[in-house]
Parts: C-alpha cells; sequence; structure tokens
C-alpha cells in the first residue's frame, strides 16, 4: 500500500513531527522518499548514531536511488552470506536485530553467542568485551570461507552499533507515530 508517506511529511513543517524533526532525518528524508511504512520504519532508524557510525546511511541512499531507478537492482554486500539478512535494507545493517542475523549467517555464531554480542554492544565501555567477540567472529567467518580483512571490516560495521541503534520493532512502532504526527501537523 502506497501511503503516501513522504508526500505527507512533506507537507507538514516537520518541526514537531515525531522522530523525524532533526535537521539530519529531514535531509535524509528528502533522499530517501519513504513510500510506505516499511521504508519509514527504516527511515526512523537510519538516522541515528549506530548506523551513522557503520557507514550505513549513504550507501543506503544510493542503494535507494539505484533501486528507484531499477526495481531489480540488488544491492551489494559485503559477503555473499549477508544477502538476506540485509535484504530489507539495501545491503547495509540499520537495525540492532541485524547484528545478530549477520553474526549467526556469517560468523556461526548460535543464537545465545549472538545475543551475547549484542548485549555487550550496549553496555558503556564495552571496548574491551567486544575484543573477545572479534576473536570469535572473525574466527567463525574464516570457518565459513570469509577472508579475515572482510570479517574485521564487518565486525567494525557491527561494533558501530555499541552507538546507539534501533531494533526494528522500536523503529516499526515509531514509523506509524511519525506518519500519523505528520497527517495531523
Amino acid at each position: 500500500d502506497d501511503l503516501g508517506v513522504y508526500e505527507e511529511i512533506q507537507r507538514a513543517d516537520t518541526v514537531g513531527v515525531f522522530q523525524i524533526e532533526s535537521r539530519a532525518q529531514m535531509q535524509s528524508l528528502l533522499q530517501t522518499r519513504p513510500e510506505n511504512l516499511e521504508d519509514l520504519t527504516v527511515q526512523v532508524a537510519l538516522v541515528r548514531p549506530g548506523p551513522i557510525q557503520g557507514k550505513a546511511v549513504h550507501p543506503y541512499v544510493k542503494h535507494r536511488h539505484a533501486k528507484r531507478a531499477d526495481p531489480t537492482f540488488e544491492p551489494p554486500v559485503l559477503h555473499e552470506s549477508l544477502r538476506e539478512a540485509l535484504r530489507d535494507t539495501l545491503g547495509v545493517v540499520v537495525f540492532q536485530d541485524q547484528v545478530l542475523d549477520v553474526a549467526v549467517h556469517l560468523a556461526g555464531f548460535s543464537v545465545g553467542e549472538a545475543e551475547g554480542l549484542r548485549r555487550a554492544m550496549s553496555r558503556k565501555r564495552a571496548r574491551k568485551s567486544l575484543e573477545v567477540w572479534r576473536e570469535r567472529f572473525v574466527a567463525g567467518a574464516l570457518e565459513n570461507a570469509v577472508d579475515e580483512d572482510t570479517a574485521h571490516r564487518i565486525y567494525d560495521k557491527l561494533t558501530a552499533f555499541s552507538g546507539f541503534g534501533f531494533p526494528k520493532s522500536h523503529s516499526a512502532a515509531f514509523g506509524p507515530l511519525a506518519y500519523q504526527s505528520a497527517w495531523l501537523r
């Protein structure tokens, strides 16, 4: 369903529109032009410290433009095992949940290990703990035929979420509120 999300938000003065009133969020909206609530869910989570520090924003915008121009466009991923886990976010990590998926699919983590990594990322001053997890992540990636450099680059992107990233459920709850507040505005 095309809800006219971008058009509704564009018509509203975004000051006072829940989750999208910051200057960075407004700029990003101009670039991504969300078309439905799923797009808005990504948008709400995209302009946060985790995705910004993980360098996800510009690739997402670039891939969004490419997908709009060519609906058959398949965004690049750092390793093929990540394609499905990152499909909804056009090849980049935007949600905390994706950190778990990447750890499981790329590095062979159990769900419990992936949750341990996520918890370590959410703690302040977790750098020492994150380096212990790095060893496990890289070793697991190597077992899955991922080269060491790629494993380290992906791990660095994941640990950027220790700077704050949204879980998808959180963003999905905020997306409709952003749309509704824009409509009311």
